[in-house]
Parts: structure tokens; C-alpha cells; sequence
């Protein structure tokens, strides 16, 4: 048996087919980091009550080594673009601090999800041939 010392990237098929595999292994990461983030209290909570996330360049690089900094930028861009999430300097102390804060845009990542398939259930054909 492997046992694995890095964390697994997880992605749904269905949406890497839909919106990019990078894409989709990018949004599912965001999703669980701005989650957990929320849930210990670390995220930032605009007016409206949408959850921030902070992360720079170097930091996305770090937990994704296999991508350029060129294709990480494309990715991000490509969201932004579906309107899958958003991203902002406003809540930065310092003009010259350009790390960006990162969410999702839950209505939009609905939509994306909504028309996927329900994944394949193995029970439904070996109840079926019975």
C-alpha cells in the first residue's frame, strides 16, 4: 500500500471537462482553503459576507510547484473572466503590497456545478441486472 506524504489535489472530472482541468483543480483548492479559513475564524468577511481569502504569487507556486508563474496568472485570469471569483487589493494596508485577496462567487459556481450530471452510481447497474 502507497502511502502519500503530500496532500491530494481533488478536482470533479465533469467540471475539468466543463471549465479546464487546471481550472478546476484550482477552484476546488480555493473553495476548501476559503471554507476552512471561514470555519477557523481566519478568512475576511466583507459587508456583504462573502469570505476572503489572502494569497500571493509565491504562495499559490508553493502548493502548485508544477505549474509557471505565467500559467497560475492564465488560470486565474480565465476565472476571473467565467466569473467563477474575484479578486481585489482593497483590504491592503500598504499601497505597495500587491497580494491579492481571493473569493468565490458562489451564484456563479453554482451555475457551473448545477448542469453536471450526477457522478456514476455502480449500485443502480448491479441492482438493475438482479
Amino acid at each position: 500500500m502507497y502511502s502519500f506524504e503530500e496532500e491530494l489535489l481533488t478536482f470533479t472530472p465533469t467540471l475539468a471537462q466543463k471549465i479546464g482541468l487546471n481550472e478546476a483543480i484550482f477552484l476546488q483548492h480555493l473553495y476548501e482553503v476559503i471554507y476552512t479559513h471561514k470555519i477557523r475564524g481566519w478568512a475576511l468577511i466583507d459587508e456583504s459576507g462573502d469570505a476572503w481569502i489572502r494569497r500571493s504569487q509565491a504562495e499559490w507556486l508553493e502548493y502548485f510547484p508544477f505549474w509557471a508563474p505565467r500559467t497560475l496568472q492564465r488560470i486565474i485570469t480565465r476565472l476571473k473572466e467565467m466569473g467563477a471569483i474575484c479578486t481585489t487589493t482593497r483590504f491592503n494596508a500598504d499601497v505597495a503590497d500587491h497580494t491579492n485577496w481571493y473569493r468565490l462567487d458562489d451564484s456563479t459556481c453554482m451555475e457551473l456545478i448545477q448542469d453536471i450530471d450526477h457522478p456514476y452510481d455502480p449500485t443502480e447497474d448491479a441492482l438493475a441486472a438482479y
